[in-house]
C-alpha cells in the first residue's frame, strides 16, 4: 500500500501494472455501494488487483446498513483466506468459494486513511494494518515536472 498526498505520485508507480498485466486481467477498484464487489476475483484470467486510490476502511463501512466490503470479507481477502464472493444468482446456485493469493497494489490518501468509520472499530483497523505493508510517499510532485512517455511494461514506465 502507497499512502500520501495528492500529486505524489502514487497512481504513477503503479499504473504500468496495467500494461504488464494487460488491465482485463487485473482487477481494479469496485464501485462504492457496489453489490457485487468481487465478483470478478473468481475469474481465471484475472492475475493481479489494483486497487487505485481505496480507502480499508471506507469500503467496509459505506453504505451504512451493507458496506462494499465488509471488515471480515475484507481480511480474509487480504490475508490469502477463502472467502465466498457474491454473485449473480441468475448463473449460479449460491455464492463462489475463492481466494486470492496473488498481487495486490493499493494506493490512498493518507488523511482520515485508517480512521474509525461506521461499523469500523479501532480493532478491526489494526487487523487490516496487519494485512498491507505500508509505504508513505512524502514529496509531492509539480506536473511541470513529469515527462509524458508511452506505457512499457518492460521496462515498468
Amino acid at each position: 500500500m502507497l499512502v500520501g498526498p495528492s500529486n505524489s505520485a502514487k497512481s504513477t508507480i503503479f499504473d504500468p501494472i496495467d500494461e504488464v498485466f494487460d488491465p482485463e486481467n487485473v482487477q481494479h477498484k469496485p464501485d462504492l455501494g457496489s453489490n457485487m464487489p468481487l465478483v470478478n476475483i473468481t475469474k481465471a484470467h484475472k492475475r493481479f488487483m489494483y486497487l487505485d486510490e481505496f480507502q480499508c476502511v471506507e469500503y467496509a463501512a459505506v453504505p451504512a446498513l451493507r458496506p462494499t466490503i465488509p471488515v471480515t470479507t475484507m481480511l480474509k481477502l487480504l490475508g490469502g483466506q477463502y472467502l465466498e464472493v457474491q454473485v449473480s444468482q441468475s448463473f449460479h446456485d449460491g455464492n463462489l468459494d475463492c481466494r486470492w493469493r496473488r498481487g495486490v497494489a493499493i494506493t490512498s490518501k493518507a488523511k482520515g486513511l485508517w480512521e474509525p468509520r461506521g461499523p469500523v472499530t479501532l480493532e478491526d483497523i489494526v487487523h487490516l494494518q496487519n494485512r498491507v505493508e505500508q509505504f508513505t510517499a512524502v514529496m509531492q510532485v509539480s506536473k511541470s515536472e513529469l515527462k509524458s512517455i508511452v506505457p512499457c511494461k518492460i521496462s515498468f514506465c
